[in-house]
């Protein structure tokens, strides 16, 4: 071995003994926050029953206190499982191995909710560990910018929170870190192999099918492998690509027309009435528009899931059933300003990470009601103060976002700058979607909640934003040993 040979094994080594030792910060950070009383998770906002039901779990007790918004609880009751309102989803998985390893070590009938957390971490670990593998191919610049904003983003409550919960959000996040990582292998390896391909294709369809706000980004990730048979590196997948990404296309479509109306006709309410309809200059001529009685607008304003307490319900089932989704997009075309207003509303919680009303503690940690966990190392506390929560903000970063994306794309795809380009533009794409769904099928009821995938993709392409600027900068350092040293090219 020359030594040039002999310093680059030396590097590597050191390289690798950073991302382990990163990784073990991660998990004992998580850990602590997940399993060391008082836990943190997230409390219930009425949502865990998709994934508790059919699983066979219950809450413990029946009243507002014991099940919702105020605290986390720390067990749950084994009951008969009802799978008569099943919606798949990829959390059913992950969720579903915790309940089997409950079956067979618990004894006393009840469900510890840290053992969902112990599974999620462990998930969510590999997911990290997969990004930082895949970031060795790039310039060590951009290395430390990814470690940096692992050991920032991935311990923050924010994030960590979600894994003691039943919501789907530990499988979206678990998922997408995930599919980064593969993805960024992918783009970068100098022949790209089938395992890793049929990997990226698993762990797409898995990120699609964890929720219903998930579903329409099958079509760019489906689209990203396909582009990528225009390089010579991919052309020899076409056979495996093609019927892969057309699988993908046809999950998206079997998922959203399968999407039972009790969760589609309230999306599509709350979308008209708690979006498009709010501040409306002409409620009676929208909802004409729409192919709905005037009389309607006395329902703006109210969500489309029934609060107690309401002493009527609102008519959301046959209302919502004579619209649909493109009759809404259909209205934003034709009226632009209307679009951006509802957008503007939204982004006022773009960097809103947690919601003000729902706890992170348990009953017996002695915390008050809805108390909210402290951020470790204040990453999303960071978010909140530093970025604009406007519309104008988004439209400057994913526009100079993807200025510099199609710039770098001109190297070619068969280059690692000019693939790499393209998975930045793809998870732009995904960023922009994820926004876009809520302002169509959400409005601006739940937006904390709705905007969780659209805060997880932002974080990544802002971590792809800063990488590029390193990378920038240290090429304009002094020619010599320095920059040599600190400029590691696998271009």
């Amino acid at each position: 071995m020359n030594t040039r040979e002999s310093r680059s094994a030396c590097a590597a080594r050191q390289f690798l003994a950073v991302e382990l030792i990163l990784l073990l910060v991660v998990a004992g950070l998580t850990a602590h926050q997940l399993l060391v009383a008082p836990i943190v998770g997230i409390a219930d906002n009425g949502d865990y029953t998709r994934v508790m039901n059919p699983l066979g779990l219950a809450h413990v007790g029946t009243s507002y206190e014991d099940t919702v918004f105020l605290w986390i609880q720390p067990r749950y009751q084994v009951v008969t499982s009802d799978t008569s309102l099943l919606l798949p989803s990829a959390e059913l998985l992950l969720a579903g191995i915790a309940r089997g390893l409950d079956a067979v070590f618990s004894r006393d009938g009840f469900f510890d909710l840290r053992l969902l957390g112990a599974v999620h971490l462990v998930f969510y670990l590999s997911a990290v560990w997969l990004l930082l593998r895949a970031a060795r191919s790039l310039q060590l610049p951009a290395r430390v910018v990814v470690w940096t904003g692992v050991l920032l983003a991935t311990t923050d409550v924010a994030y960590v929170a979600y894994l003691n919960s039943f919501y789907s959000e530990p499988a979206s996040l678990i998922f997408a870190i995930a599919l980064v990582g593969i993805g960024l292998g992918l783009v970068r390896a100098q022949a790209p192999n089938r395992a890793a391909t049929c990997a990226y294709f698993i762990c797409a369809a898995l990120l699609v099918t964890t929720k219903p706000q998930n579903y329409a980004l099958a079509l760019p990730l489906a689209g990203l492998p396909l582009v990528l048979l225009v390089s010579r590196r991919w052309q020899r997948l076409a056979r495996l690509v093609v019927p892969l990404a057309f699988v993908l296309v046809l999950l998206w479509g079997f998922l959203f027309v399968s999407l039972p109306d009790l969760l589609r006709f309230p999306a599509r309410w709350n979308g008209v009435f708690y979006g498009l309809l709010i501040d409306s200059p002409s409620p009676s001529e929208d909802l004409q528009a729409l192919g709905l009685e005037p009389d309607l607008a006395r329902w703006i304003g109210t969500p489309g899931i029934k609060m107690d307490g309401d002493w009527i319900a609102p008519p959301i089932m046959e209302a919502a059933a004579r619209y649909g989704f493109l009759d809404v997009a259909v209205f934003y075309l034709r009226h632009p300003g209307r679009l951006v207003h509802i957008a503007s509303l939204c982004a006022k919680q773009t960097f809103v990470w947690r919601y003000r009303g729902i706890g992170n503690y348990t009953r017996e940690s002695g915390k008050p009601p809805a108390s909210h966990a402290p951020s470790y190392l204040g990453w999303s506390d960071m978010q909140q103060r530093l970025f604009p929560r406007n519309l104008w903000f988004l439209v400057a970063f994913f526009i100079a976002f993807a200025i510099v994306s199609l710039w770098e794309l001109r190297q070619g795809l068969d280059t690692p700058a000019g693939s790499t380009a393209l998975l930045s533009l793809t998870l732009a794409t995904m960023t922009t979607m994820a926004f876009a769904v809520v302002v169509l099928a959400g409005g601006i009821e739940d937006t904390v909640v709705d905007l969780f995938m659209f805060r997880v993709l932002f974080d990544v392409c802002l971590l792809i934003a800063l990488a590029w600027v390193a990378t920038r900068f240290a090429r304009l350092l002094p020619v010599g040993a320095t920059r040599s040293s600190f400029v590691t090219s696998t271009e």
